[in-house]
């Protein structure tokens, strides 16, 4: 470990058995900062990096401390090998040093009372690395703009609590982060940035205690390989809990992001926030969780959902509630699941499963790379349907599954805006042809939210007094796995005309366009679709 000499502002290097007590420094990097190789130029005595190196190393002299650390000098940045250390060590080092004194820049000194606006607005509180810097120490001081003193962990616990969201216990060391489920964890660090998508997943190695090599051009997969290290230590189903902003997005068990772990607790399917505190474990005594060649093997306890999907429990409780996630059947890969409607999770009660239990059941997740990662996208989805009518022949919507109202804006135009909590898996709408000697119902289905990637259109014939809901539910219905979907389709009339369907997709929106070809229409005008004849 390289040391600075408070006095000299020169650096020596010592081993863990020969190191010397030393403060240590937790900020924000701002302009003109200085490194270890600018620490043998005079000119970096200029820098305003040097001068809070300077005021650091004074305040520790105050303390009676011959040996300081700061990570902007004393890490050889140059070297692959020191800088892989030093991440990994880093939680040790906040956690071996006699005092920690955190820097905020932008916090002005007590008059005389604390700018408690100011202070807990800070931009320390908003950085990824700070996370383990402020959990990890023994002694934090916090210190304004002009390096006066602001308070210690212990007068400003409140508001540490209220700007961080990390639980009292935790950061006054009366409990240990392994104490709290990942979940939880993850969520201390969901509003905080960084400047190297990487570096999400690395500044949280001490908090979770796993010691990985950092890969830097990785990406988002360093975060999913830091969870598949905390997943061959500890088996905590909480690291599947996280909730992403989008319904008709599928992906592994995993994710990307610490942001998919909201700090006030995930949703559920009602919109009630489930705090991850809060969350009573149980044990899963199945076998263990095995990262295979197919994916992720789990051991489940598993139940049927709405169109062909499954809940699956993730042997946590609250409030005596059994809290599931949505797993669907993969269409690429055989007895493998995926994660679907991520933007909740599912409480079920005593009663729904006294009427249908829980199966034990294997599930294979695919190769997390094979599978969309969730972005952040919008909360809501807008539907729009169009109907293109002739001066002869009129297409009216009679109904539409599931039930809800459309706004009508103008002749032939349809909109609805569902939200992530009401948006459905498939849209069923019953249109009306009206010709001068046809006059009859044709059903249309949108698979349109069960994927991003497989989803379409088709027609099927109406059958006077049936039901929407049966009709989508029915296994005769396309799925995406079966390769028969498509975004354009066509219905032959006994006319000789023809009713055309086209969806696009488009971020937070979709629209259906249907339109009335007039018969017989010239080789190669129509764009390529799936054809149904009128027995559907």
């Amino acid at each position: 470990m390289r040391l600075l000499n408070t006095t000299s502002l020169e650096l020596a290097e010592f081993t863990r058995e020969d190191r010397p007590p030393y403060a240590i420094l937790s900020h924000t990097w701002g302009d003109e900062e200085v490194t270890l190789q600018d620490m043998k130029d005079p000119a970096s005595q200029e820098r305003n990096g040097f001068a809070k190196l300077a005021s650091f190393c004074a305040q520790a002299r105050r303390d009676n401390l011959d040996w300081a650390w700061a990570d902007t000098c004393c890490i050889d940045k140059s070297s692959s090998a020191e800088l892989s250390e030093a991440i990994n060590s880093m939680y040790g080092w906040y956690a071996g040093a006699a005092v920690c004194y955190v820097y905020l820049f932008d916090v002005p000194p007590l008059d005389p009372f604390l700018d408690v606006q100011k202070f807990e607005a800070a931009r320390w509180f908003a950085r990824g690395w700070c996370l383990q810097e402020l959990i990890a120490p023994h002694e934090l001081e916090f210190y304004a703009s002009d390096w006066s003193e602001l308070g210690t962990k212990s007068s400003l616990q409140s508001h540490l609590v209220r700007a961080t969201g990390i639980p009292r216990a935790v950061l006054m060391r009366v409990k240990s982060p392994a104490d709290c489920n990942v979940a939880e964890r993850f969520s201390w660090a969901s509003r905080r940035q960084v400047t190297r998508v990487e570096d999400a997943a690395y500044c949280l190695l001490g908090v979770f205690d796993i010691n990985m090599p950092p890969l830097y051009g990785e990406g988002r997969r360093a975060m999913v390989r830091l969870q598949e290290e905390i997943l061959r230590r500890d088996e905590d189903p909480s690291i599947f809990l996280w909730q992403g902003k989008g319904s008709f997005m599928n992906t592994g068990l995993l994710c990307d992001s610490p942001s998919y772990f909201p700090l006030d607790g995930v949703q559920t399917q009602s919109g009630m926030r489930l705090p991850y505190g809060e969350l009573e474990r149980h044990r899963n005594v199945f076998a263990t969780t095995e990262i295979t060649g197919r994916g992720l093997r789990i051991e489940l306890l598993t139940r049927p959902h709405r169109d062909r999907l499954c809940l699956a429990w993730m042997f946590f409780k609250y409030q005596d509630h059994y809290v599931c996630i949505v797993l669907g059947e993969c269409a690429s890969h055989a007895f493998a699941y995926e994660r679907v409607l991520v933007h909740y999770v599912h409480l079920l009660t005593e009663e729904d499963l006294r009427l249908t239990p829980f199966t034990q059941q294997q599930v294979y997740l695919p190769p997390f790379y094979e599978l969309s990662v969730p972005r952040v996208i919008s909360d809501s989805f807008s539907f729009r349907l169009s109907l293109h009518s002739t001066d002869t022949t009129t297409l009216s919507l009679v109904n539409i599954y599931p039930d809800h109202r459309m706004e009508n804006p103008e002749p032939g135009v349809f909109k609805h805006v569902y939200s992530v909590l009401d948006c459905p898996d498939k849209v069923a709408l019953l249109i009306r042809v009206s010709e001068e000697n046809w006059n009859s119902l044709v059903i249309v289905v949108w698979k349109l939210f069960n994927t991003n990637r497989l989803w379409g259109c088709f027609f099927r014939r109406y059958e006077e007094g049936s039901s929407l809901q049966q009709l989508v539910e029915s296994r005769e219905v396309p799925q995406p796995r079966d390769g028969e979907l498509s975004d354009r389709a066509l219905f032959a009339l006994p006319t000789g005309s023809h009713l055309r369907a086209a969806l696009k997709s488009r971020t937070g929106s979709c629209s259906a366009h249907l339109a009335l070809l007039p018969p017989h229409p010239p080789a190669g005008s129509m764009e390529p679709g799936i054809k149904f004849d009128v027995d559907g």
